[in-house]
């Protein structure tokens, strides 16, 4: 349970510390860890290398897009868009989203790096499989969690999972997007102020509380969705400047 109790609301965000152990984690994949009891196959060696691989992946996009981590293991190949000239969109069917509202993701170009390492290049397996986390005995079915990988890759990591204020459960990094977009909000040309309102956008949070708002009322996909794709750049170009240190992407990676 939570502190607090079972009913607590849980408010946890990872600070840029936090984060920044996180991102760097994840831009090895997994790799450098071992299992404490090395399997003498290499089979099971490489079944676990895949799992830490795809479970930091679907961190990785999970941070970059703000998504809910269902709506990242369901996602399908021919939901993602790459023709247009603004750059890549993934767009969550109805039937996908927890709320029931389709909602368009724009890519930024760190989120199109990630999907390239899963084969968003390469025609062939795109068209042998239409999910981008299948599992490996059914890939027709999404991988149904990472519980095991997760706890792996954060113990790796050095973030806190023994259950007490600062244990990182994986839906807190979208309350981690959030808060730290709008916490870097400016007023000025390069870093616009990102309202609660907007940032509810951008996370498709759409219920019968705000359902009666004006820009719920008149929300259009295709208006917000250059101001959404500025924001998730600018976020997923801090998150390597500043988080990591490191030259962001410079441009869009060809996709075949």
């Amino acid at each position: 349970h939570l502190p607090g109790g079972p009913n607590a609301v849980r408010d946890m965000a990872l600070n840029q510390d936090e984060i920044g152990k996180l991102l760097r984690r994840l831009r090895v994949h997994g790799l450098e860890t071992r299992p404490s009891r090395m399997d003498p196959t290499i089979m099971v060696r490489e079944r676990w290398a895949a799992d830490q691989r795809n479970c930091a992946h679907w961190l990785h996009l999970k941070l970059l897009t703000g998504a809910r981590g269902g709506e990242v293991r369901q996602m399908r190949w021919k939901d993602i868009y790459t023709g247009s000239d603004n750059g890549a969109v993934w767009r969550i069917p109805a039937d996908h989203s927890k709320n029931g509202h389709a909602h368009e993701i724009p890519l930024a170009r760190q989120a199109v790096a990630v999907l390239n390492e899963r084969g968003l290049g390469r025609t062939g397996d795109r068209a042998s499989r239409a999910l981008v986390f299948p599992q490996t005995s059914d890939p027709q079915q999404p991988i149904k969690d990472f519980k095991r990988s997760y706890h792996t890759l954060c113990k790796a990591a050095g973030l806190d999972r023994s259950g007490g204020p600062r244990h990182v459960q994986a839906h807190d990094l979208r309350r981690t997007f959030s808060a730290q977009l709008g916490a870097m909000s400016r007023d000025d040309d390069e870093t616009p102020r990102y309202t609660r309102e907007f940032r509810g956008i951008l996370l498709n949070h759409r219920t019968e509380a705000n359902a009666s708002s004006v820009t719920a009322r008149h929300y259009d996909p295709n208006e917000y969705l250059p101001a959404k794709r500025k924001a998730l750049q600018v976020w997923a170009d801090f998150l390597d400047t500043e988080i990591l240190g490191v030259e962001p992407i410079a441009r869009e990676r060809r996709i075949a």
